[in-house]
């Protein structure tokens, strides 16, 4: 996403740039395709938080008070006057059955070195508040080869 957004941005600009990627093009990327994701999970809530119109009664988050903040769906709630982080009090909305979000887990569980679905959860807890965070990472983990080899070295061993 980074490389696509920097080739759209030299097509735009006077002067190329080359090089690596840096870390605010990656930011922008990373911020980029959450938009996306919102986007296609929740355009409604999306559209009418963008427009400061107030949310239908209807929706399944308007109880945690969402926000948008730099076009992104963060939630409010009573973490507010926390001693927390800006992220960890206002955690960006994600849906737990959107692709990137399951690609999302793949990656926080490999990088976890395959730790379970307790430590994936309070590790993407700090950034995200993903719709059946639990469920999805439990089906991500049931479908995990090396974590299934282990799993099952484990049970042949007692």
């Amino acid at each position: 996403m980074a490389w696509i957004l920097g080739f759209l941005g030299n097509l735009r600009a006077a002067e190329m740039t080359l090089g690596e990627i840096t870390a605010s093009e990656l930011h922008v990327s990373r911020n980029c395709l959450l938009q996306m994701v919102q986007r296609d999970s929740f355009l409604s809530q999306y559209e009418a938080l963008r427009n400061d119109r107030p949310l239908p009664t209807s929706s399944n988050i308007v109880r945690f008070q969402p926000f948008c903040e730099k076009s992104l769906i963060r939630l409010g709630g009573r973490l507010q006057f926390a001693d927390l982080s800006h992220t960890e009090k206002h955690p960006i909305h994600l849906d737990g059955s959107h692709h990137v979000t399951h690609l999302l887990i793949r990656h926080t569980h490999i990088q976890l070195h395959h730790l379970g679905v307790r430590v994936v959860l309070s590790y993407l807890g700090h950034e995200f508040w993903i719709l059946r965070a639990r469920k999805n990472i439990k089906k991500f983990l049931r479908t995990c080869l090396p974590c299934k080899i282990a799993s099952n070295a484990r049970k042949q061993d007692v």
